[in-house]
């Protein structure tokens, strides 16, 4: 999830593009994403920075963030 400090420092740096990584791809990391992208906000994924317990969450979690518009690289 997007938190407003969070939101209005990233608003404050005058900046649209963010890139993104972190754990639980299918839940912290996509509430994230889906709130970025909802902010306006240009969304890079480092898909071999972000991780889930499960494969098959993990891998759900980032094809939804992409379907949603997140752009996809690698470290």
């Amino acid at each position: 999830m997007l938190e407003k400090p969070v939101k209005d420092k990233l608003v404050s740096l005058n900046r649209k593009k963010v890139v993104l990584y972190g754990i639980e791809a299918h839940v912290c990391v996509k509430q994230t994403c889906f709130d970025l992208i909802e902010s306006d906000f240009d969304v890079t994924l480092v898909i071999d920075a972000i991780s889930s317990i499960g494969y098959h969450d993990r891998t759900i979690g980032i094809e939804a963030m992409r379907d949603a518009g997140a752009q996809i690289t690698t470290f």
